[in-house]
């Protein structure tokens, strides 16, 4: 016997069984999900298959009304009688009765009197040993030796085809789909239908309006997903956000992450902070019974109309009452940002930082490297030690450790803090640009978010430690921090970059406030604290003006950093990886192991 034949025969003997019994159980013990729709294939392969509609809706003739909308908010239990199933299923009370149902002894009647709590009408397989999976090979050509191939269901009676009409389950891909799933919708929300119908307080749609919408090629089942089921009321609100992307920084100038889509892009209604939340929503503005173009959902093309909903004086939603510009090229070095170059503060910081590395790079390129050892060209020597010099020296600052470890310290605080906070702010903007159907990518823009939260608040301040140690260092003038060619300390350039931090602590708890402290915000541990400074207070007025002092400090120190000491921290890396080829390696490292006055560091 073969080993493939062996372990076919082991697997149906042992393993087959169980797994039998697992599908047979999840496929037959199924309660009635309460949908308004039938999936003919499945209904037909059922217990039930062979029933007529009104076998077990025999009540629904006798109805005025059908749909009747007073029906629609109640749920399947409250629509189920016992005796429906009773008139053919009388042997089932009857035991249940002698306390027994199916294989299992029961001692409570009354859990049992619900027959749908457990079979689905619609789906119920046949509990029966017959309708087990079959083991072995199971094809077309064996089935056909007893059963008619056939294509198609057969025909449906003419009143059941006429219930089918409207409660037929189609594919979301089928042409008539839209249409036929409208029609049900529309039976009740239209205003000529509620009207004829009698009822009042029902949403109805404005259909001309709702025609030039973007979303009229597009099913309602599409996005009210559960609306034609049972307990219609309390159906979800429709998620934008799972068909269509949340607006990148460039598009609404923030993530506007706790800002529902209807707030900004639908015409009427009320724009409202919600407390519980605690994020700014959309209330319906139409009275009951008027006809509601709140399917109208499409950009503005008054991009500052839209803003000017939240973003006006004395608001109550959290918003600034200053429409902000998107943060541009000179925030990246700390946040999430854009390439842009569109406000003032940003051209006039880039217009000189531009002119000061021309200025800088005209000195650092008029140098010609001769090589002592190869006779290759000095710029191909560069290249070949450029990127391993650049990590050691410029990245991990090796030389700086090698001369003070204490000022490495100091230094590697402010470095390594911009740099994580750079490196960050560019995987967000890119994962947003070019992954933004994954979730991860609109985490890493998420202030909120308490991984965000915590990192942007721990290295702002070890940028602040970073500052004070090179301050206690220019105090003390320790003497072995004089090392040789090191910069001297630059105070503005680090007057300017504490003065960002400060204040942008200071916005951060600002914005906590305002927003009602959102979840996750609390991971901000310094930030969170300003916050309570601001609790009773409605920082929406002078919040912007805040941030643009925040900008214009930034542009200055952007602006200064090409003329100040500090810019070693930017031109050390590439000068010293440039060099290091073209240097002998024994000269280097003679002067790396001096003192600032020729004497040997020990």
């Amino acid at each position: 016997m073969k080993l493939t034949d062996l372990g076919m025969r082991l697997f149906h003997k042992i393993f087959f069984p169980p797994i039998v019994i697992i599908v047979f159980l999840t496929t037959t013990i199924v309660a009635a999900d309460g949908s308004w729709f039938i999936d003919e294939q499945r209904f037909h392969a059922s217990v039930h298959g062979r029933n007529s509609c009104q076998d077990c809706h025999f009540d629904i003739s006798d109805k005025t009304q059908h749909p009747d909308m007073s029906d629609v908010n109640r749920t399947v239990n409250e629509f189920f009688r016992p005796e429906k199933c009773l008139t053919c299923h009388e042997n089932i009370s009857d035991a249940m009765d002698a306390g027994i149902h199916g294989s299992n002894k029961i001692s409570d009647r009354q859990k049992y009197n619900t027959c749908i709590d457990c079979h689905d009408p619609h789906y119920q397989n046949e509990i029966s040993k017959s309708s087990l999976p079959v083991a072995g090979a199971v094809s077309a050509q064996n089935c056909m030796k007893c059963h008619e191939n056939r294509k198609n269901l057969p025909a449906l009676s003419a009143e059941d085809e006429a219930c089918m009409m409207c409660h037929r389950h189609i594919a979301a891909d089928q042409k008539e789909t839209k249409t036929k799933r409208d029609r049900l919708c529309l039976s009740c929300h239209l205003p000529d239908a509620s009207a004829e119908k009698g009822v009042t307080g029902c949403p109805t749609i404005d259909t001309a309006a709702y025609s030039a919408s973007a979303h009229r090629d597009i099913a309602c089942l599409q996005c009210h997903r559960r609306s034609a089921s049972f307990r219609h009321k309390d159906q979800l609100k429709p998620d934008c956000l799972e068909c269509h992307n949340p607006h990148g920084i460039s598009t609404a100038h923030s993530p506007h992450l706790q800002v529902s889509c209807r707030a900004c892009h639908l015409k009427n209604g009320e724009v409202v902070f919600e407390k519980k939340s605690r994020s700014i929503v959309w209330q319906k503005g139409m009275p009951a019974g008027f006809p509601s173009d709140f399917h109208s959902l499409a950009a503005s093309t008054d991009k500052e109309m839209m803003c000017r909903r939240c973003h006006f004086k004395e608001n109550t939603l959290g918003a600034s009452s200053i429409i902000l510009p998107a943060p541009g090229v000179i925030c990246m070095p700390c946040h999430t940002a854009t390439l842009s170059i569109a406000d003032t503060t940003t051209i006039a910081a880039m217009i000189v930082l531009i002119l000061g590395f021309l200025g800088l790079g005209t000195i650092w390129f008029s140098r010609g490297g001769k090589n002592q050892k190869n006779n290759r060209p000095a710029f191909l020597n560069r290249i070949s030690g450029f990127f391993s010099a650049f990590i050691l020296e410029g990245l991990f600052q090796r030389r700086l450790f090698r001369i003070s470890v204490s000022r490495w310290v100091c230094h590697g605080l402010v470095f390594w803090s911009l740099f994580i906070r750079f490196a960050f702010g560019i995987a967000g903007m890119i994962a947003t640009a070019w992954l933004p159907d994954q979730s991860y990518s609109w985490i890493l823009i998420d202030k909120n978010h308490p991984m965000n939260a915590f990192l942007f608040d721990l290295t702002g301040l070890t940028m602040m430690m970073g500052l004070a140690c090179m301050f206690i260092q220019k105090k003390r003038r320790v003497r072995s921090c004089k090392a040789i060619d090191l910069p001297k300390t630059d105070m503005l350039a680090y007057g300017l970059l504490g003065g960002i931090i400060i204040i942008g602590f200071l916005l951060e708890g600002m914005r906590i406030s305002m927003t009602a402290t959102p979840d996750g915000s609390t991971y901000a541990f310094i930030g969170y604290v300003i916050s309570r400074m601001f609790a009773q207070i409605n920082v929406t007025g002078f919040y912007g003006y805040i941030w643009y002092a925040h900008a214009i400090l930034t542009g200055l120190f952007i602006a200064y950093l090409p003329f100040s000491r500090l810019v070693h921290m930017i031109i050390a890396p590439v000068v010293l990886a440039v060099n290091v080829p073209t240097m002998n390696p024994r000269h280097v490292q003679q002067a790396e192991r001096k003192g600032p006055h020729g004497n040997t560091r020990i």
